[in-house]
């Protein structure tokens, strides 16, 4: 499971902290407010406790006391600057320090995960990092807590909520005849999109008859496998690995998705078969006007294996 959270991250956060049984390791830059996210007896918590960070009004050492209070384990590092937590069974990363201000104002950006590989990876920086900081013990609670704390200004910035759509992933298969819309809008917009060395642009459009369901849910940032055949046969011939929709364009009733399309994550028609077997995708269509949605394990495994 991997998801990506604006709106609804804290309230993400605080359902997972609420049903974690053993203790969340956490390296966050800034801890300065909590109540939605509080730490408890057997957490680790790695924070930037500088006297700067104390007096800028970015840390509490207030916070800190009543988490040192309750049994929580805590490091000052003052080149810290991430913001990471280790859950029971899931990982965060992402923009947000713990404050009033990542909670009410400012559009924060998250991403939680279940896989492995990036528990293994967060739990592994926030050893690292105690290892470059310093144990909060009670003499430097009691010296943090004399630190004179400057008024913070308000800046009365209220960033509005940013909802993000659930991603999806598909397999398309398609024949673009003759564009029977406005083709110069839908040039304009491929060229206002970057094209690195060794990629070039590519578009297609459908109507909503072609296929309703990806009409209707698709959207930039989803992935999509190409299936890419000769114009002169029926039979594929090449499949691209997971491009992403750069752009969308609307033309009445027709819609054109363009993307950047590099040689490097091109395979075989034959090749793709078996990495789709592989995935548990089955029944691959062939025709020229094919969409076929996948579930996000099912991707994933193919975008693992393309590599392989």
């Amino acid at each position: 499971m991997i998801t990506v959270e604006s709106a609804e991250l804290w309230s993400q956060l605080k359902e997972l902290l609420d049903k974690n049984i053993h203790g969340v390791s956490a390296a966050v830059a800034y801890v300065s407010d909590d109540s939605l996210v509080k730490f408890r007896k057997g957490d680790i918590l790695v924070v930037n406790a500088s006297d700067a960070a104390i007096a800028g009004g970015q840390t509490s050492a207030k916070i800190l006391q009543e988490a040192y209070t309750s049994g929580v384990e805590l490091y000052s590092c003052d080149s810290l600057h991430a913001k990471a937590i280790v859950f029971d069974h899931h990982a965060y990363i992402g923009s947000a320090n713990i404050s009033k201000n990542s909670q009410k104002a400012l559009n924060e950006l998250g991403l939680i995960t279940d896989q492995p590989m990036v528990l293994s990876g967060v739990s592994q920086f926030i050893e690292e990092i105690k290892v470059l900081s310093v144990l909060i013990d009670e003499c430097f609670i009691e010296r943090i807590l004399s630190i004179p704390v400057k008024d913070k200004t308000s800046n009365n910035i209220k960033g509005e909520k940013i909802n993000i759509g659930k991603h999806s992933s598909w397999i398309i298969s398609t024949h673009n005849a003759s564009y029977p819309g406005e083709i110069k809008k839908v040039e304009d917009d491929g060229k206002s999109i970057f094209v690195p060395e060794n990629a070039e642009r590519y578009w297609f459009y459908i109507k909503k008859s072609h296929n309703k369901n990806f009409f209707d849910v698709a959207k930039i940032g989803d992935s999509v496998v190409i299936i890419e055949r000769d114009h002169s046969s029926d039979n594929p011939q090449y499949v691209y690995r997971h491009l992403k929709i750069k752009k969308i364009t609307m033309d009445g009733e027709l819609k054109s998705y363009h993307f950047i399309r590099p040689d490097i994550y091109k395979v075989t028609w034959d090749n793709f078969k078996n990495m789709a077997e592989r995935s548990g995708v089955k029944r691959l269509g062939t025709g020229r006007n094919t969409f076929r949605q996948v579930s996000d394990n099912q991707s994933l495994i193919l975008f693992e294996l393309w590599d392989h």
